[in-house]
């Protein structure tokens, strides 16, 4: 009976798909044998893909207990974690991290971590503790704002800006006490840094001045000496 219905699709134990079957019944002269061959082929087929099933589900099973070991072992080490990071309180004038300082610091252990208590020194420098154990070393670093390079071009400081950041005194305040509300700690000390550096840049600036000014008088000096001593024939006398 097998052989008649598949003469040309193969061995009998061969699995058969749904189209195979639907040309094998229009194909056979006898229906009711080709019938009994295309149903022992579709369950040759459905049972083989139980098979693989069967066999994907196990591994799956598998990673799945795996992963949830994995899982699990965080979760202890986690709460090995936080545990120690409980017992240590704040130091005083230290305040939780919360990402304004991403450089890291070394721990007691000897790993690089990013620190979990700051404390603003208000010149543009941070003290940090990695906060991992008790009585730990501090320390002090400047702060940088991280240029963004996304933009293709950054745009020129408006002149209100500038203005207050190279005006008076009073004008400065105002914006070096607005920097210093915001979130972004580097900020404040990038505006205290350009002032800075401002007011050194016209102090030498001035210094400039005045030595180019004396350097002058002094140049117009030495060439009305130079020619009187021409003038008086002086290599002459000697």
């Amino acid at each position: 009976m097998f052989n008649n219905a598949w003469a040309s699709y193969g061995p009998p134990d061969q699995p058969l798909s749904a189209e195979a079957a639907e040309d094998i019944l229009l194909e056979q002269d006898n229906v009711n044998e080709a019938m009994w061959a295309t149903a022992y082929s579709l369950v040759s087929t459905i049972h083989r893909h139980t098979q693989q099933y069967t066999q994907h589900m196990h591994e799956s099973k598998g990673h799945v207990l795996a992963e949830r070991e994995r899982v699990a072992q965080h979760d202890k080490h986690i709460a090995t974690l936080e545990r120690r990071l409980g017992n240590i309180e704040i130091p005083p004038g230290f305040q939780s991290n919360n990402w304004r300082i991403n450089c890291t610091v070394p721990s007691e252990e000897g790993l690089q971590v990013v620190p979990r208590y700051v404390r603003r020194l208000g010149d543009g420098k941070v003290e940090m503790l990695a906060g991992r154990e008790a009585e730990e070393s501090v320390y002090v670093a400047q702060l940088y704002l991280t240029p963004n390079y996304s933009s293709p071009l950054a745009k020129p400081m408006p002149p209100w800006f500038l203005q207050l950041l190279c005006g008076p005194a009073a004008g400065f305040n105002v914006l070096a006490s607005a920097s210093y509300a915001l979130d972004q700690w580097a900020v404040h000390a990038e505006v205290l840094r350009y002032r800075e550096n401002d007011e050194e840049h016209r102090v030498i600036e001035t210094e400039v001045a005045e030595l180019t000014g004396r350097l002058a008088v002094l140049q117009e000096r030495l060439d009305n000496g130079r020619a009187r001593l021409e003038a008086a024939e002086v290599p002459r006398m000697l």
